[in-house]
């Protein structure tokens, strides 16, 4: 009992010490962020072959070691039906206000390095995956039922034989009262045309109403993984502009084939809020 009592003091101090240590370690280890990230511009919001979109712009600083960024995510919950999505990264755009060549000039993704006493600047585009392959499927059915359409345009070309038709062409008198536009009518009336385009407008689900998202930046080993969250707002006019992406989508290939400039997917700009605090909604 005398030599617990005597050593009693040291074994305290002993675990004092211990702990302080292991509240250092833990603190230096895993306690503290290694990577910031800096939003700038506003929240770019889309719809197009890609499926859903968001692209989002900034700044990467590190705190105090290098980081290597290997993957960057984003998951959008809806105010109104609290669904929520999974966007991945799937290009990089240029650093440009206006990239000139469009989605033509993004990057394919890929991890990097980001250095202590740098930054690294992003400019990332994101898609929701599951919407890309309900997208992808309707478009590839709708091109399959144009190619039938497109072969008939084709052919009427090639026997009409220019501008106005010739004599001794051939070209059958019923067949002759058909222009290229009548064909293009036809299709759009077609049961194919009408389903393709109703569920794109499904597809489709940017709506008025708030969204939160959560970006989430993965580094290799762990230690430099964090979470940012932000709210945007879609107005009324904002839903409507990217809902009529769908008629741009459908129009390009007969675009394609009549050789007609093609229509532009649109994309809306959502200034960044936090809580409330997001800009009111344009109705």
């Amino acid at each position: 009992m005398g030599s617990l009592r005597e050593q009693g003091p040291w074994i305290l101090s002993i675990l004092a010490v211990a702990q302080f240590w292991i509240w250092f370690l833990v603190r230096k280890s895993g306690g503290r962020k290694h990577l910031e990230l800096y939003e700038s511009g506003s929240i770019e919001v889309g719809f197009d072959a890609n499926g859903p979109l968001i692209a989002l712009a900034g700044v990467l600083r590190p705190m105090d070691r290098e980081v290597f960024v290997k993957s960057v995510d984003v998951a959008l919950v809806s105010e109104k039906d609290k669904a929520r999505r999974e966007f991945r990264w799937i290009a990089f755009k240029p650093n440009f206000l206006i990239p000139p060549a469009g989605a033509k000039a993004w990057e394919m993704p890929h991890p990097f390095l980001v250095t202590p006493g740098d930054t690294r600047k992003y400019n990332i585009v994101f898609h929701d995956v599951e919407g890309f392959q309900q997208v992808k499927g309707i478009l590839q059915s709708y091109y399959h039922h144009w190619r039938e359409t497109e072969r008939r345009i084709l052919e009427w070309r090639q026997r009409r034989g220019g501008p106005s038709q010739p004599a001794g062409s051939g070209l059958p008198p019923a067949e002759a009262k058909i222009d290229h536009e009548d064909l293009i009518g036809e299709f759009k009336k077609q049961d194919a045309c009408v389903s393709a385009y109703t569920d794109l407008n499904h597809r489709c689900y940017w709506e008025q109403g708030s969204y939160g998202i959560t970006v989430k930046v993965v580094t290799e080993g762990g230690a430099g993984d964090f979470t940012r969250a932000f709210r945007f707002t879609l107005g009324k006019l904002d839903a409507q502009t990217l809902k009529g992406n769908c008629v741009a989508m459908l129009d390009e290939p007969i675009a394609a084939t009549m050789g007609r400039p093609q229509s532009i997917c649109q994309v809306i700009q959502s200034e960044y809020g936090r809580g409330d605090d997001a800009r009111p909604p344009r109705t």
